[in-house]
């Protein structure tokens, strides 16, 4: 048993470090979701940090988060052919 327990804590700390932004998000109540959401609409960092009662630390990161999937989701997409698109 006790081979079990030792075996499971490291499984169980990288879970709980992978999870730990998304966690942060949740016990303040504001989702990354949420701050785009403020953010498009013409809002500060700033005042959207005070508005959701979140650091402003946490709205770049949310910012920065979305910017980056974005970047990779273009990425991805294949070249378009010069030939073909002619």
């Amino acid at each position: 048993m006790k081979r079990i327990l030792v075996a499971a804590v490291p499984f169980l700390a990288a879970a709980l470090f992978v999870a730990a932004p998304e966690l942060a998000m949740a016990s303040s109540g504001a989702t990354c979701k949420q701050v785009q959401s403020e953010l498009a609409s013409g809002k500060t960092p700033a005042a959207v940090a005070k508005d959701l009662k979140i650091s402003q630390k946490r709205v770049t990161n949310c910012n920065a988060h979305v910017a980056s999937a974005s970047k990779r989701m273009h990425s991805k997409q294949p070249a378009t052919n010069p030939a073909i698109a002619n």
